[in-house]
């Protein structure tokens, strides 16, 4: 019993790992598409 507690905890670990990784690579595409729009735009102004 002890054996699938541990077994369980660890897949609960690693989706929570992949899951916050997939956070971070979405915010820093976020970031990087506000920033080059935001260029695109002062370019058009220009």
């Amino acid at each position: 019993m002890y054996h699938i507690l541990g077994y369980l905890r660890l897949n609960v670990l690693q989706f929570a790992a992949k899951r916050s990784a997939i956070c971070c690579k979405t915010q820093c595409v976020l970031v990087l598409n506000a920033v080059r729009f935001d260029a695109k735009r002062k370019m058009k102004w220009c």
